[in-house]
């Protein structure tokens, strides 16, 4: 009788502690998100500042246009580069750090524009940009299109493009976007925050991203996300990724595995080495996103982590992960690779973009010319899916019940 009491006593005892963890971790949860909510009511000596595009660059009012004092008001709120300029955005004077980048620019006028522009960030009068991307694609644009979504560190809503990445500098900061365009003009509106540091501390380490593609893969050999030589942290990254594979007409087998119903690129794992050492072996592309089942229940947009596009009719798949409360720490040297499907055998388009901080100096990096940064057409793998299409809406529902 005592026995069966005190097991009794045990298992409630197990149950009260196990809910008070969950309580614990979910009071905690907001305070992660809010780290530096607590940080409001404090004074700061730090001086803050802004440069925005009012007036950097007044373009006139055509001699047509009526209501000219306005027109002329709104003309003045915008930079409008010409085809192939180089526009510096800001100038800043360090130490300090941005806090804020914002720019909204027309993203189908013309089509493809956000890959089209090339956004280039220089520290302390490097000649080499630490940040090198097409502009879409730095905020989060999958594709070349807008994609909303709202996290800590990026965001997308209502026509607008944000970067929250604290970015340090000791001497200067030169925040550049170049028109990719041969023969457009691209409108501009943008922000740029900052704050004067003179308490930088000197060991600060220098904000990067840079922008990658494979279109298209090759076969058995695995896609290149990050190859970072140095010392210090890589906080995120997001992967844009097309299945280019013919699949529709292989047996039932193959159209499983290594098929995927034509997601099955999404079977690749990722592998990082740190300092020569293989430190992870990922399972599927799902689960470094914390997510499943080829992104079940998609999309979704989180603080850290979030699917932005997940579609079996095009093959495509744009997911985020931002390392905010896990960055991962290199003394000398990070590298990243992405498999593309099992053992790399499907076909495919990978793009990425990989952040990190990292002492200077850094390795110089180039990006594609316009015509190959634009996106790969969908219809191939939209004829295949609708020619199939009682099979991959099955194993798309199938995955779907496994998570209700």
């Amino acid at each position: 009788m005592m026995s069966a009491n005190l097991s009794g006593r045990r298992k409630k005892m197990k149950k009260w502690i196990g809910w008070s963890l969950a309580m614990m971790l979910c009071a905690a949860a907001p305070a992660l998100a809010d780290a530096r909510m607590d940080e409001l009511w404090m004074p700061s000596s730090r001086e803050w500042g802004a440069v925005t595009g009012w007036d950097r660059r007044f373009p006139g009012v055509p001699s047509w246009v009526k209501n000219t004092v306005y027109q002329e008001t709104f003309n003045r709120k915008f930079v409008k580069l010409a085809p192939g300029e180089r526009f510096a955005l800001a100038e800043l004077e360090g130490p300090g750090i941005v806090s804020r980048i914002f720019v909204t620019v027309p993203v189908r006028m013309p089509k493809n524009n956000l890959r089209a522009l090339v956004i280039r960030i220089y520290w302390d009068g490097e000649e080499n940009p630490s940040v090198l991307s097409p502009l879409g694609d730095f905020f989060g644009a999958a594709f070349g299109k807008y994609t909303g979504y709202d996290s800590q560190p990026a965001s997308m809503q209502g026509g607008g493009f944000v970067c929250r990445f604290p970015m340090p500098f000791h001497k200067s900061a030169k925040i550049e976007i170049e028109n990719g365009w041969t023969d457009k003009e691209a409108p501009v509106f943008y922000a740029v925050q900052f704050y004067q540091a003179p308490d930088l501390p000197p060991e600060s380490l220098y904000f990067h991203a840079l922008w990658r593609r494979e279109n298209p893969t090759t076969e058995g050999v695995p896609c290149l996300v990050a190859d970072i030589t140095g010392r210090g942290k890589l906080v995120g990254i997001q992967l844009f990724l097309q299945n280019l594979s013919t699949f529709w007409y292989k047996d039932f087998n193959a159209l499983m595995q290594p098929e995927g119903f034509g997601m099955g690129n999404l079977e690749g794992w990722e592998e990082i080495e740190i300092d020569g050492k293989l430190v992870e072996h990922g399972t599927g592309t799902e689960e470094y996103f914390n997510a499943g089942a080829y992104f079940v229940h998609t999309p979704y947009s989180g603080i850290y982590e979030g699917v932005h596009v997940r579609s079996y009719l095009t093959g495509r798949t744009s997911t985020y992960r931002f390392n905010v409360l896990d960055p991962i720490p290199f003394q000398r040297h990070l590298r990243m690779t992405w498999h593309h499907g099992p053992l790399d055998v499907i076909r495919a388009d990978y793009a990425s973009i990989a952040y990190w901080y990292q002492s200077e100096p850094h390795s110089p990096h180039t990006i594609p010319y316009l015509a190959s940064r634009m996106p790969a057409s969908t219809m191939n793998h939209a004829a295949q899916a609708f020619i199939i299409w009682p099979l991959v809406y099955g194993n798309r529902m199938v995955n779907e019940m496994m998570f209700e």
